[in-house]
């Protein structure tokens, strides 16, 4: 698992708590937004496609609707329009 943060969470606690439970650390630098671009990105995407249209369902059904849009929808059917192509795609295209 990963977890995003700013640099705030720098401290050594943090940092322990995060070890301690197999949690990989991505981190961007003192006074660099343009670290965060993408997760700022990627959150305002399911804000918008997912959580503000299906924002009176219970917790139980949002549970399963962002499992899905993580696990299937996001990175299997949704195109990004600077690459036209699936997040999938893209990687296969690495390759």
């Amino acid at each position: 698992m990963v977890i995003h943060s700013g640099s705030q969470y720098r401290s050594l606690v943090y940092q322990k708590l995060l070890i301690d439970h197999h949690i990989t650390h991505s981190m961007s630098q003192p006074a660099t937004p343009v670290d965060n671009e993408v997760i700022e990105l990627f959150h305002r995407s399911i804000k918008r496609e997912l959580v503000e249209p299906n924002k009176h369902k219970s917790k139980l059904e949002m549970d399963v609707l962002i499992q899905d849009y993580l696990e299937d929808y996001y990175p299997n059917k949704r195109i990004h329009t600077k690459f036209m192509m699936t997040p999938r795609q893209f990687e296969v295209n690495l390759k």
